[in-house]
């Protein structure tokens, strides 16, 4: 019974992809010819039934339809999988609200797990009360990060055309049409699917910075701006209902983070001028959106004193604007329309905000000078409101702009702004090389004691920064637009500057140090230093160990104390998943990640510090991903201390926050967790068995990280078989970010940043990244003393922990997904693109082995017969999903054993690249998983 509900929920999907399918296939006759659909049909067959049950003349039958093939032929192949698997994504989308739309309608309604109804309801049982769920969201921070990291392989156009699609799904499934507008549905979204057809899936131009920043933005316009305020009405409802006496305001604490535009480590074209730019656009968009729902209100809010009162304070507030400015294009008829005077007078000083960003108004002569004046004039009218019998006035777009403005301010995204340490050293040798003073040959200890003193005593330099390289310059300039931020725009337009990998204290002393130089420049703007946070980043697996000392050395030096007492003890740390998963394997990154931050917030809590994590998690697993809900409550208990800060990367944000209501859904999950995780209770846990699981998983990381090292570090010739075996060329060609894809020209795998690790591997079927390393450090943890059978107790010990500790069961969830999706059957093709042959076939062979143990390991923990049958849904959509990846695995082999032909005219070339990277971005849809 069970399953045919189960099966029931799943038909209106299953109607809609049936649906678009049909529609698809229609454009595909229309636009390409009969024969085109009948060859992709003969194809998508072959898939299927080579899934069923494999037969190699069969398979070799379909690599000679593909070889036979032409690239215009391979281009429409390609398009019509790649299309189906976008249009099959925007109905998953599509479902999941339904799915949540139908569980409030049910007649005895149920709230859907991870919702902010069901967690509260979860909270009440456990005894938690209304004052104590108060106390928290008071000091709760979630700060979601959107970076430009290129692993959105999608154009904007195309997103926007299936929002479109998507609009139309929505009104054929809610609302009831007649025959006529059910056929204009159908063929509008024809229409879509006909111009998905016919524009260019990849683009053909080079992406700037700038084009980051425009796609930032839109799902601010477009999503986040209309997405904050139902969030905080339907915790204010739940809140309620659930606790019928609750009587506490629900305070602002939700945050946006961005590093586009901000992040420079390794992104020669993100400088200061760009910095700033990118700013000044963000603040202008939040503007815009102020004064639209400024005008909206102003038409709204007609109320007439001569109806009724109005606060005093309101009146005061209005004689007090005109006073201060006569000049004012005020515009009300009627004197006694007394908000709509009010709001007349807050357009105008919004509009002279935006004026000042343009440069016709001088900063000084803003009527606003910070964000929150701007608020305090809202809450003034929402006060007047309450207070005259116009509560449910004061609801609605007024209550909407009042979010709004506490979430965005007048920055829109707080910019965090990222180098590497690196910089910052050569900018101390030149700026003190200058004045004459020998510093660089000094040892590190010198150095940190130079820095303290320096710092204490204020004996900051003077610095003629002409004298410096270009690189230095651009640091102090950099500087510069901080201060200019913070100081023209909000103080939270910047908060947080990242130093990339930090290795000793004096990485972070240095960055005070130069923004101390900074600061002393200019007589006017004194102490905007103090609202910048100075963040390290550990990343690697060695400067991850190091970070303890690393913070209680500055937690005890005196100059840096100084800086954190301005900062209010605050401190924020970020941990890098990526690096640390590429440098050890993602089981030994994990394990390490999760000691450190229990060292770290230890340390932090002794030296009476308020810290905060910010997690530089990836979208995939092999770079610190998978669901949120369950990698916040697998993180160590007490480390969370009411705060998160994530990175939200490529597609992963038009996953989330790609409509209004998903966007809704995702910040529901990430505060459900936050409230779960802080009042976890230790019954859940069988705490007294803690130290016998740290010990085991302690040996599991070892183990694994050693078998991780020897394939991938010291078999020389492995980053050899991922070059060949994998698309990677291809990929760091592709116009899908602004950052080049290396840091260095060299080809070693120390050289290539994380993404483009992940994104190799997950094209050609592997997915080394997210499992290599688990099976073989496990399977060596539970073997007994003769090394030759399975100790039962570890075993036991391993289901144990797998059962009742969120931190394992999070981790081999992870692992086991990341296994369901990589296929050695299709890796194995991509395999045989590597020369010399006999070398691809014994990697291949070798991976293939590691896979099959990981397979078996996750098969003896989790106790299942296949892999994910704890996850029906996600087993079957990955079932479903590969015979339609499948044909576009074997035309990129295709493709790249054409490519890697020597003779090819530039033309030539081009032609293959193009359908290469149409291939890529199928692949990517399919899979959905890029880097």
């Amino acid at each position: 019974m069970a399953r045919l509900l189960k099966e029931d929920t799943l038909k209106p999907l299953r109607t809609n992809v049936r649906m678009l399918g049909n529609l698809l296939g229609e454009v595909i006759v229309e636009q390409e010819g009969k024969s085109m659909l009948e060859l992709e049909e003969q194809i998508r067959s072959a898939t299927k039934r080579l899934r069923r049950r494999y037969s190699s003349s069969l398979a070799s039958h379909l690599r000679r339809i593909i070889a036979q093939m032409d690239v215009p032929t391979m281009r429409a192949i390609l398009r019509a999988f790649t299309i189906y698997f976008q249009l099959t994504n925007t109905a998953e989308q599509h479902h999941r609200i339904q799915r949540l739309r139908s569980y409030r309608l049910q007649p005895k309604p149920t709230a859907p797990p991870a919702s902010l109804q069901h967690t509260f309801e979860a909270l009440k049982r456990q005894g938690v009360t209304a004052d104590e769920v108060a106390q928290l969201l008071s000091r709760l921070r979630v700060i979601p990060v959107f970076t430009a990291h290129p692993t959105e392989a999608m154009r904007r156009t195309v997103l926007e055309k299936h929002a479109r699609i998507w609009n139309l799904l929505e009104r054929t499934n809610r609302t009831t049409l007649t025959p006529e507008e059910q056929q204009a549905a159908l063929t509008a979204i024809k229409r879509h699917i006909t111009s998905l057809w016919q524009t260019e899936e990849t683009r053909s131009f080079d992406i700037t910075v700038f084009d980051e920043v425009a796609n930032g933005l839109y799902y601010f316009k477009e999503v986040l701006y209309h997405a904050v305020s139902p969030f905080y009405r339907e915790l204010e409802r739940v809140a309620q209902t659930v606790y019928p006496h609750w009587n506490h305001p629900i305070p602002a604490f939700l945050r946006f983070g961005s590093w586009i535009g901000g992040d420079r480590d390794g992104n020669p074209y993100v400088t200061a001028e760009v910095t700033w730019q990118t700013l000044r656009r963000q603040s202008t968009l939040i503007l815009d959106l102020y004064l639209q729902s400024l005008g909206e209100l102003f038409v709204l809010r007609s109320e007439s004193s001569r109806q009724v009162n109005v606060s005093a304070e309101l009146i005061d507030s209005i004689e007090s604007d005109r006073k201060r400015y006569p000049n004012a294009e005020i515009a009300v008829r009627n004197p006694a329309e007394l908000y709509r005077t009010k709001i007349a007078f807050i357009h105008w000083k919004v509009q002279q905000q935006r004026k000042s960003l343009d440069g016709e108004l001088s900063t000084t002569e803003r009527p606003y000078r910070t964000s929150s004046e701007f608020i305090d004039d809202l809450r003034l009218m929402h006060r007047s409101f309450v207070q005259n019998q116009g509560g449910l006035l004061a609801s609605g777009l007024l209550e909407n702009l009042i979010r709004a403005a506490e979430t965005f301010g007048f920055h829109l995204a707080t910019l965090d702004i990222r180098q590497h340490r690196q910089v910052h050293a050569d900018a101390m040798h030149e700026s003190t090389q200058a004045a004459g003073i020998e510093y660089s040959n000094r040892s590190v200890e010198e150095k940190e004691a130079w820095l303290t003193e320096a710092l204490r005593s204020n004996t900051i330099l003077t610095i003629d920064t002409q004298q410096l390289t270009d690189m230095s310059r651009e640091v102090f300039a950099t500087l510069d637009v901080i201060k200019r931020a913070v100081t023209q725009i909000d103080q939270r337009a910047i908060r947080s500057y990242i130093i990339s990998m930090t290795t000793s204290p004096v990485d972070v002393l240095e960055l005070l140090y130069l923004l101390r130089v900074a600061e002393r420049k200019e007589s006017n703007h004194k102490g905007w230093v103090q609202n910048i946070g100075i963040v390290p980043l550990f990343e690697t697996i060695k400067d991850l160990e190091s970070a303890p000392a690393i913070m209680t050395r500055l937690y005890t030096n005196d100059a840096y104390r100084q800086h954190l007492a301005a900062q209010a003890a605050r401190q924020e740390i970020m941990i890098g998943y990526s690096d640390s998963s590429k440098d050890g394997g993602m089981l030994h990154s994990q394990c390490n990640l999760y000691k450190v931050q229990e060292e770290l917030s230890a340390i932090a809590r002794r030296h009476g510090v308020d810290w905060m994590f910010f997690h530089g998690r990836g979208g995939t697993v092999g770079r610190g991903g998978g669901p949120e809900y369950q990698a916040i409550l697998a993180l160590p208990p007490n480390t969370i201390n009411g705060k998160i800060k994530i990175t939200e990367q490529g597609e992963v944000i038009s996953l989330k926050y790609g409509r209004r209501d998903i966007a809704q859904r995702s910040l529901e999950v990430s505060v459900s967790a936050l409230l779960t995780s802080a009042f976890s209770h230790a019954g859940k846990w069988k705490e007294e068995q803690l130290p016998a699981w740290r010990d085991l998983i302690a040996g599991i990381a070892e183990a694994s990280y050693r078998d991780y090292r020897q394939m991938v570090y010291e078999n020389v010739e492995f980053i050899q078989y991922f070059y060949q075996a994998t698309p990677i060329r291809e990929i760091s060609r592709m116009q899908i970010g602004s950052r080049p894809a290396k840091r260095t020209e060299l080809n070693r795998i120390e050289d290539l940043r994380a993404i483009p690790w992940v994104f190799g591997w997950m094209q050609s079927r592997h997915v080394v990244p997210g499992w290599l390393g688990v099976g073989s450090g496990i399977h060596s943890a539970v073997l007994d003393s003769s090394g030759r059978k399975y100790d039962r107790k570890k075993i036991r010990m391993l289901q144990d922990m797998y059962e009742h500790w969120p931190f394992f069961h999070a981790m081999i969830d992870n692992v086991q997904m990341t296994v369901a999706k990589a296929d050695f059957g299709i890796a194995e093709d991509y395999a045989a693109l590597v020369q010399p042959e006999r070398f691809g076939r014994t990697t291949f062979e070798n991976l293939k082995r590691a896979h099959e143990l990981t397979r078996d390991m996750m098969l003896l923990i989790t106790q299942q017969k296949r892999i994910l049958d704890n996850n029906e849904t996600l087993q079957r959509s990955i079932e479903l999903r590969n015979p339609y990846v499948d044909p576009m695995s074997y035309i990129q082999v295709e493709l790249l054993k054409r490519l890697r032909r020597e003779g090819l005219s530039e033309s030539e070339r081009r032609e293959l690249e193009e359908a290469m990277f149409l291939s890529i971005n199928g692949i990517a849809a399919g899979l959905r998983n890029t880097g």
